[in-house]
């Protein structure tokens, strides 16, 4: 899960132990290609309410200028964006990136002293710092016991651009750990949801399987060539598709149709003679009523009348 640290809390503990790191990170920043171009939201964003992410793009120059004025007296309390100035305590920052870079500054600055703190903390907004020969003085006065290794212009600009393309690198790689996760969970949900699916398939197989074993037995039962063929059974069983549609269709009605009065009918539209009335009603037409009657007795059941 990624660590996310606010932008001025994190600048006051590095600068408590050593401003340059911060002045070396501003450097960094500031020199890439393009120092207007966005950072991913995984590397650095600002909070909204209730831990939403706001839809407020942060680059590259206006991170490095904020740690340019930290080096300063103060941590700034605000990070400017073009929208407006937002509390620094609301931008968030990611802490294996920001590890990265500080770990980088403490390298550089045990090599170079204190010649990027004082360049920065005298540079004005908008210019490129001055090279100053290096003049160690007050609580910085010793930052290295080393000599200050002076670069060429040439070499100064190449090991710019090589850090420029390491740091695009860096956001880079934590890009794609996001995504990578990202996908690895959209991965195990699909699984889960695979499996699911399966189960039903499997639940379906099986209901499937005792219903054509169920099957067999009716085609034993209703076959008149069976010497078990019950006639009275499957002549219940013809009255009973007619009267429903097959089992679609309640014909008992919500006023209530007498099963005997639905026998009778059926018997009737199949042209049999002498099959009774409803007051004389014959074993016939009532064990087929019987038979046939869907809801049972008592509430719900088929009145006869």
């Amino acid at each position: 899960m990624q660590e996310y640290v606010s932008l001025d809390v994190t600048c006051s503990d590095v600068k408590g132990r050593n401003p340059a790191l911060l002045a070396y990170i501003a450097e960094r920043l500031s020199s890439i290609v393009q120092p207007d171009a966005e950072f991913n939201p995984e590397t650095i964003y600002i909070k909204g309410t209730k831990n939403a992410v706001l839809a407020i793009p942060i680059t590259y120059s206006e991170l490095s200028e904020y740690f340019r004025r930290a080096t300063g007296r103060h941590v700034p309390a605000l990070f400017e964006t073009p929208q407006g100035p937002i509390d620094s305590n609301k931008v968030m920052v990611n802490r294996e990136w920001f590890d990265r870079q500080l770990s980088d500054a403490e390298k550089k600055v045990h090599l170079q002293g204190g010649e990027l703190i004082s360049n920065y903390t005298s540079a004005p907004k908008g210019q490129e710092p001055q090279a100053r020969s290096h003049q160690p003085s007050g609580g910085l006065a010793q930052l290295d016991s080393d000599p200050v290794i002076v670069r060429s212009p040439e070499d100064r600009l190449a090991l710019l651009e090589a850090e420029n393309r390491l740091a695009e690198a860096e956001s880079l790689i934590v890009e794609l750990k996001a995504k990578e996760k990202a996908s690895a969970d959209d991965s195990r949900n699909l699984y889960n949801e695979l499996r699911a699916k399966d189960r039903k398939i499997q639940e379906k197989d099986a209901q499937i399987e005792l219903l054509s074993a169920e099957l067999d037995v009716f085609l034993n039962c209703f076959n008149p060539e069976s010497p078990l063929h019950p006639k009275g059974l499957y002549e219940a069983f013809q009255c009973w598709q007619a009267v429903t549609d097959n089992g679609t269709r309640d014909p008992s009605g919500p006023g209530g149709r007498g099963a005997q009065s639905l026998v009778l009918e059926w018997l009737k539209s199949r042209g049999e003679p002498d099959v009774g009335s409803m007051k004389k009603s014959g074993l016939r037409i009532k064990r087929l009523a019987t038979v046939i009657g869907w809801r049972g007795k008592g509430s719900g059941a088929i009145r006869s009348k």
